[in-house]
């Protein structure tokens, strides 16, 4: 396999442009194997910046869901023979792959080349996108490289809810990036819908209701905030902190104001642990059947109901 090459490199660094052109690598290989490539979707921010948007930042970790299986003990089943065929299919590409860790919820590889290594991670759990994945092609590689990937209204709400649940700089150029693009999309019910109920998967959730509230940890920041972030974009082409900070502030304030039903909601989950997807996706029979049966909302409301009663 031919390596793909950025034709969009200039102004970023070349260790970076060497550790992306070696993801797409990765990918397309994954994409060409007759398992994997029906076994696994693209989320994140390669997702975005690569797939979607103009390359503005050179995201350097793949994201995958697990998507061959809803059903856990198929997926159970699957697992031993996606790890194995994995590492077969990297390895044949000429590098070393080590697993970090194995856990229920998903497993990460480290692909390793001499000096450097790009992250994979694998979701088990999140098995299930709400709208139907598309087959997108990166326009900045040579050849090109496709890959399945979460159409952008639920690649958005994956990356509020990442913004509810940790504070990386990277999260926060990604939303403002979409911001620019896309600055009417909560004006859209059904990306509205599915970035309320993304946002209620949360870690942060129900301490944290509204995802404007997670922009205060934003807030002051430190080097160790920002110096990540702008080692992976063009230094001619990098926002000031405080504008992103401002234009992610306003483009995700009308989620502050929550209609009737999604007021019952998220009332009903975090006050009784009780999952109502009909009261968000109503209106989308085919979103609402998938989100029916949601491993990531499954496992939210069983930790929910671990949490103890009042008074206690």
């Amino acid at each position: 396999m031919t390596r793909p090459l950025l034709t969009s490199s200039i102004g970023f660094s070349s260790p970076v442009v060497d550790k992306v052109e070696r993801l797409l690598e990765v990918l397309a290989a994954l994409q060409e194997d007759p398992l994997l490539g029906r076994a696994f979707t693209l989320h994140g921010g390669t997702a975005l910046n690569l797939f979607y948007d103009r390359a503005p930042r050179l995201s350097v970790d793949v994201d995958l869901m697990f998507t061959g299986a809803v059903d856990r003990d198929v997926m159970t089943a699957m697992r031993p023979e996606i790890d194995r065929r994995f590492r077969e299919v990297v390895g044949a590409l000429g590098y070393v792959v080590q697993a970090t860790n194995d856990e229920h919820s998903g497993r990460t590889y480290r692909v390793k080349y001499p000096g450097s290594h790009v992250k994979v991670d694998v979701s088990y759990l999140a098995r299930i996108a709400l709208l139907q994945p598309e087959l997108r092609a990166c326009r900045f590689a040579d050849p090109l490289v496709t890959f399945p990937v979460l159409q952008l209204p639920e690649l958005a709400a994956g990356k509020v809810k990442a913004l509810m649940e940790r504070v990386a700089a990277r999260d926060l150029f990604d939303l403002f990036r979409l911001s620019m693009e896309m600055p009417a999309l909560f004006d859209d019910a059904r990306a509205r819908a599915l970035t309320i109920r993304a946002a209620c998967t949360a870690d942060s959730f129900p301490r944290m209701l509204r995802p404007t509230e997670a922009l205060g940890r934003f807030a002051q920041p430190q080097v160790e905030l920002t110096e990540p972030l702008y080692s992976v974009l063009r230094a001619d082409e990098a926002p000031e902190y405080e504008t992103m900070l401002e234009n992610v502030s306003r483009w995700l304030a009308p989620l502050d104001d929550f209609s009737a039903a999604e007021i019952e909601f998220v009332r009903l989950l975090s006050e009784h642990a009780e999952y109502r997807p009909q009261l968000l996706f109503s209106e989308w029979p085919d979103v609402l059947d998938r989100a029916r049966v949601d491993p990531v909302m499954e496992w939210k409301v069983v930790n929910l109901k671990k949490r103890p009663a009042p008074g206690r």
